[in-house]
């Protein structure tokens, strides 16, 4: 075999680490293709932010490549006196494709051990035919690749077969896993590079054998991807600055913010692999840091039981006039935005009842999911993981009334899983799709279910005309809007002239009216059955949707007015109409509602307050013991948490996957757009802290990743038995 010279070696060297630079700054491309759809415009920041990041990960890349084939030429030469010509061109293949092989082991292991395909057979036999499958493609690639540098295979034909398959790559990694599988994501991340920078790589050596000079500019770009790799290893600063360039790239990872994870997590588990907890705590430990957090345990101020209180001059009236233990109605509508249900032209039923109650019209969710805010709706407790011993359920079950639920089924079934504690003595479920289907879990029921829940709760009041009850109305097509049945949508649509407003699809709207419609329908039916003066009937929904905002139509992962600030209003006789907007949370709706199902039932362990304190606008009302607190999850992993300054100026949210903490103003037209937290470093420290010390905050891996309730909130007997940590 002939021997290379120096300078050759260093041409071809040169090419690979410049190959490996400019198919990371493709990728760079691609994550922006993708990235405008949402976050339009990306200025030169994020192109300085995420070229820096390519390049240094391309250097690396690159120069990990150079030592493997180093490596490989140099057992070709050892062997070159014992094996023929034919066998010694294997070499170098076989060397890379099982350098690449033993990469992907633990892929192979982890796609094969799910619950699904981990009950058959290919628990055994798909890894090894898995890690088969990568070695013969692998070996077979630079096989090919390495006959046509060595002038044995011609090139147009790899590149021809090499670009469409990293199109490939990309597109199946963007549109068919969607950000769910991670491993699977690395991987054709990776094959897209691999394959990309083989194309380039054959370009630019095609280029310098036509044109010598460009060896230099190929030179040169190696040489800025080897300075790229150094100071990304060695550097801190460099890394900081690339991750405040594109600090942006969380809100939706694709290429860049997956690549900035997967170095986070490298960091962080090199600087001490003993002792590596994950990410998520790495995250958190870097946030400490960041902002000098010193302690992060929950303040006793979370533990200790209300100081007694003398019963509000609303409730001493309603108990003079016999209103103790009035019948109670829940209209609850799973992802109704406060905006949307604000509209008389959507929601004229809501808008006239608004005007007969307490509107509270600066209600926010302890989550921008059902997860996450359920709990606290009728526990009360920003303990979201626990079943306090007063939530509403557990009243409503051991109380004079009966309690009864009425619920879409694709609701229901999912809330059986995950809050088994949501539970009522009577329980309706009614069918939003078809028996047959299987791929209805949280998301995909097609058939509206309104009027056929109202027409349930209705035939209960008929049928048990003098029974005291507990009702809930939990009503799932909201949340279902963008699967729900077309015909349907569309008559809604040209019945009520409903058009499209602004950023909001006039399909969601349509289908708020819908709903509002059967809101109707419930309080007329109330007064048919001469139950209107004595129930108390509140409407809420437990989050908003996001609607197209920053690119984002669905909810969770965020903590933005419009998934958080949701619509609150309660009916009850006797008490005079009142717009309130100081600012709530619907924590407050289980201490409002727990003495109308149990009269004088404790209100230990409560956070909410008593939302009747604010009928009398003439009381003065004591401050609120704790904030207003939300948290919101990413595939049910905790990723921000946040509060409302007291007096209802500012928000805070905490971004857990970014380690930073970012202040909102929220007397401008759009908060969430505008991070004033440079402005004011003070205030965003003091409400940092605050958070901190908060149930919200988490504290151990489990208060990231741990989604089933922990089970009974145990108040007894000393708070020290209390949990200092809860979760999402």
């Amino acid at each position: 075999m002939p021997r290379t010279s120096l300078s050759s070696v260093w041409k071809a060297h040169a090419v690979i680490i410049a190959a490996a630079v400019l198919g990371g700054c493709c990728l760079a491309l691609a994550d922006a293709r993708w990235r405008l759809q949402f976050i339009p415009p990306l200025g030169l920041e994020h192109w300085l932010g995420v070229i820096g990041l390519y390049t240094a990960v391309g250097g690396i890349f690159g120069v990990l490549s150079v030592s493997v084939v180093v490596g490989a030429r140099r057992l070709e030469a050892l062997a070159a006196a014992r094996l023929g010509e034919r066998a010694l061109r294997w070499v170098l293949p076989l060397v890379l494709g099982l350098v690449v092989t033993l990469a992907c082991v633990p892929t192979a292991l982890w796609t094969f051990s799910g619950h699904g395909i981990g009950q058959t057979v290919f628990r055994i036999l798909g890894p090894p035919l898995f890690l088969l499958g990568v070695l013969v493609l692998t070996t077979l690639w630079v096989r090919w690749v390495v006959a046509a540098v060595r002038g044995h295979a011609q090139r147009w034909p790899i590149v021809v077969v090499a670009v469409p398959a990293s199109i490939a790559c990309l597109l199946t990694d963007r549109h068919m896993f969607v950000s769910l599988y991670e491993r699977l994501h690395t991987l054709l991340e990776l094959s897209a590079w691999l394959l990309l920078g083989t194309a380039i790589g054959l370009g630019l050596e095609s280029l310098v054998r036509l044109t010598p000079r460009f060896g230099s500019l190929t030179r040169g770009l190696a040489g800025v991807g080897v300075v790229g790799a150094a100071l990304g290893v060695t550097s801190g600063a460099a890394r900081d600055a690339i991750d405040r360039a594109l600090s942006h790239a969380w809100v939706d990872p694709v290429l860049a913010g997956r690549m900035l994870r997967r170095i986070e997590e490298l960091e962080t588990y090199l600087a001490s692999p003993a002792t590596y907890d994950g990410i998520a705590m790495a995250r958190l430990e870097t946030l400490k840091k960041r902002y000098q957090l010193a302690d992060i345990a929950m303040s006793d101020h979370w533990l200790a039981p209300p100081a007694p209180a003398k019963p509000s001059s609303t409730r001493q009236r309603l108990s003079q006039a016999g209103l103790t233990t009035p019948n109670v109605l829940v209209f609850y509508i799973d992802t109704l935005r406060n905006d949307v249900a604000r509209d008389p032209a959507v929601m004229p039923n809501l808008a006239r009842f608004a005007k007969q109650s307490l509107d509270f019209r600066r209600a926010y969710a302890t989550g921008s999911d059902t997860l996450r805010s359920l709990p606290g709706i009728t526990g009360g407790s920003y303990f979201l993981r626990h079943t306090h011993p007063s939530d509403l359920c557990e009243l409503g079950r051991s109380s004079e009334h009966q309690s009864s639920l009425f619920i879409a089924r694709s609701a229901h079934e999912f809330l059986k899983q995950l809050r088994p504690s949501f539970a009522f003595e009577y329980e309706t479920d009614v069918a939003d799709f078809a028996q047959e289907r299987a791929d209805v879990w949280g998301y995909g029921a097609d058939q509206p279910t309104a009027e056929r829940i109202v027409d349930a709760a209705l035939e209960r009041l008929k049928s048990h005309p003098n029974e005291k009850f507990f009702m809930w109305l939990f009503h799932f097509d909201q949340h279902n809007w963008r699967e729900l049945d077309e015909e349907f949508v569309a008559r809604v649509r040209r019945e009520h002239d409903v058009r499209e407003a602004g950023v909001y699809s006039s399909r969601y709207r349509a289908v708020a009216t819908a709903i509002d419609l059967q809101f109707g329908r419930m309080l007329a039916g109330l007064e048919a059955a001469g139950r209107a003066d004595d129930t108390v009937v509140i409407l809420l929904s437990d989050h908003g949707e996001g609607l197209g905002d920053g690119g984002f139509w669905v909810h969770s992962v965020f903590l933005w007015e419009s998934l958080v600030h949701v619509p609150l209003v309660l009916r009850v006789p006797g008490v005079a109409p009142r717009a309130v907007d100081d600012v709530v949370s619907l924590v407050d709706v289980a201490p409002t509602l727990a003495p109308f199902l149990v009269p004088g039932a404790s209100i230990r362990g409560y956070h909410g307050e008593d939302l009747l304190t604010y009928a009398d606008p003439e009381a003065e009302r004591s401050p609120r013991r704790f904030p207003v607190l939300f948290g919101a999850a990413l595939r049910d992993e905790l990723v921000r948490v946040g509060m409302i300054e007291d007096g209802g100026n500012a928000k805070l949210v905490v971004r857990l996957e970014a380690a930073q903490a970012e202040l909102h103003d929220l007397a401008r037209r759009a908060p969430d757009d505008f991070n004033v937290a440079s402005d004011d470093p003070a205030r965003a420290q003091r409400l940092l802290e605050t958070v901190a010390k908060s149930p919200v905050f988490p504290r151990e891996l489990n208060d990231f990743r741990m989604l089933q309730p922990k089970g009974n909130l145990s108040l007894e007997p000393a708070p020290t038995s209390l949990p200092v940590s809860a979760g999402h």
